[in-house]
């Protein structure tokens, strides 16, 4: 529904980042478990993991603007990422017209129309995955949970003990 090739492929660019964004934005380490927070230069380590993935998103382009406002917002503390990008598609969605003259200029409304109300629903995933992410669970259900796991792994060998037998059951 964009009508230049680059501002196709910018939203495609800005569409992948806001996921690995999303990712950092909600894990802090996003996904890189190896890293430890007790670690002298955390906040580096996670920074360069952060620009290697968008350098793969960016195909390898460290001169674009916006890999470089993204990084920039990421360095800066408070800079909800997730939510710049979803500026970013916004401003492509604002310029978005009908240069050619192929289309009818409500028909290019209605694409630019369609366009937002999906940057919206990316805006409204994030607010229901940082929702989930802040919401406390109780200790009644935490406690509930490991007394579950308990007999759940004390109860097993009996359940399993007909189908693997004695020689089985214990090495399972």
């Amino acid at each position: 529904w964009l009508n230049t090739e680059q501002s196709k492929d910018r939203m495609m660019k800005l569409i992948k980042a806001f996921s690995v964004a999303l990712i950092f934005h909600l894990n802090v380490k996003g996904g890189h478990n190896q890293i430890r927070r007790s670690q002298a230069n955390f906040h580096e380590q996670i920074y360069s993991e952060l620009r290697a993935e968008m350098l793969d998103v960016f195909q390898d382009d460290d001169k674009d603007v916006d890999f470089v406002q993204i990084c920039n917002w990421f360095c800066s503390s408070g800079t909800n990422v997730p939510l710049g990008i979803s500026l970013l598609m916004r401003d492509i969605v604002s310029q978005n017209n009908d240069e050619d003259g192929d289309l009818q200029g409500t028909t290019v409304h209605v694409y630019n129309r369609e366009l937002d109300l999906h940057i919206q629903k990316l805006v409204a995933s994030l607010g229901g995955c940082e929702r989930i992410q802040k919401t406390p669970i109780p200790t009644c259900f935490t406690r509930h949970t490991s007394r579950l796991i308990f007999m759940w792994s004390t109860l097993l060998p009996f359940a399993i003990y007909p189908v693997c037998g004695p020689l089985f059951t214990v090495p399972s």
